[in-house]
C-alpha cells in the first residue's frame, strides 16, 4: 500500500529534524525529501512548529508501539534481561537511525517557540 503524502512529509521532516535540529531544519529541504511543495506541507502541517510537533509526537507513538515495552520479558536474570532489552534497543536504532536523535533533541533542546505556539514548554 502506497504512502499518503501526509506520512511521506512527515518521514522526511523526521530525518531532516534528526539530522539539523529545529532551528536549523529547512522546509524547502524537506520538500525536496517529500517529492512535494512547500505549499503542500504547509497545507497538512500549517506551520514548521506544528510539523515539529506532530514529528515528535510520531517519534514517541512510534517507538511505543514498535518496541512494546508492556510485553519485554522479565525472567528475574537481570543479565538475561538486560542483555535483551539492549539487543532490542540497538536493533531499533540501526533499522530507524532518525527517531532517538530527533526525540532526544527535543528534550534536551527544545525549540524556542512564538507565542503562537501555546504548547511549547519554553513559552
Amino acid at each position: 500500500m502506497p504512502k499518503s503524502k501526509e506520512q511521506t512529509i512527515l518521514e522526511a521532516a523526521i530525518h531532516e529534524f534528526s539530522e539539523q535540529g529545529f532551528n536549523k531544519a529547512s522546509t524547502n529541504h524537506i520538500a525536496k525529501l517529500a517529492h512535494t511543495s512547500k505549499g503542500l506541507i504547509f497545507h497538512y502541517f500549517e506551520s514548521k512548529e506544528k510539523l515539529y510537533e506532530a514529528c515528535v509526537l510520531h517519534a514517541i507513538d512510534f517507538t511505543l508501539k514498535e518496541l512494546d515495552f508492556e510485553n519485554w520479558p522479565m525472567t528475574g536474570h537481570m543479565i538475561d534481561d538486560l542483555r535483551f532489552y539492549c539487543e532490542t534497543e540497538l536493533r531499533f536504532l540501526k533499522k530507524y537511525p532518525d527517531i532517538y536523535p530527533l526525540l532526544a533533541e527535543s528534550m534536551i533542546h527544545p525549540p524556542k517557540c512564538p507565542d503562537k505556539w501555546p504548547n511549547c514548554m519554553n513559552a
